[in-house]
């Protein structure tokens, strides 16, 4: 797993990695100019408690309870290959046989993501928190004239 964006860098195109840290030591003027934050599970729904909700009821919708600990397993890539990597832990594939009488399809892992953003949204309305002192922290970048951005984090 890619745990910091110097390893994404060098991850997707090693040889500008050098090139890149040079300029960014170059160019930088000791203040920030923008901030880019993600929302799920940093600004809001710390944890990514939303997303195991969410994956509890897809997959009991199939007949199958997954557990706490299988849910959160894969957290942080993206949904469809989380749903196929929970799809293939022993016991929920063991259940899978059991309850549906074959084994995960490509097409089973599509239907339950498709229903998975479908819930999210309802979900999110629910279960998400803010993080308690990200608002400050926001108005004080935007005094500073901070550009700000942001990305879901959901529906990877």
């Amino acid at each position: 797993m890619i745990s910091s964006s110097t390893e994404a860098i060098k991850f997707y195109n090693p040889l500008k990695i050098k090139e890149m840290n040079n300029t960014i030591k170059k160019n930088y003027s000791s203040y920030l100019k923008a901030n880019i934050t993600e929302e799920a599970g940093s600004m809001a729904d710390y944890d990514c408690f939303a997303e195991t909700v969410v994956l509890f009821e897809v997959f009991r919708q199939k007949g199958i309870d997954i557990t706490l600990e299988e849910a959160r397993g894969p957290i942080g890539i993206d949904i469809r290959d989380h749903i196929r990597v929970l799809t293939k832990y022993p016991r929920i594939a063991e259940e899978w046989l059991e309850e549906i009488g074959r084994e995960c399809t490509e097409a089973d892992i599509e239907k339950m993501f498709n229903n998975f953003i479908s819930l999210q949204l309802s979900v999110i309305r629910e279960e998400v928190t803010e993080v308690p002192d990200l608002p400050g922290a926001l108005s004080a970048a935007h005094l500073q004239r901070m550009q700000s951005g942001s990305v879901t984090g959901y529906n990877c």
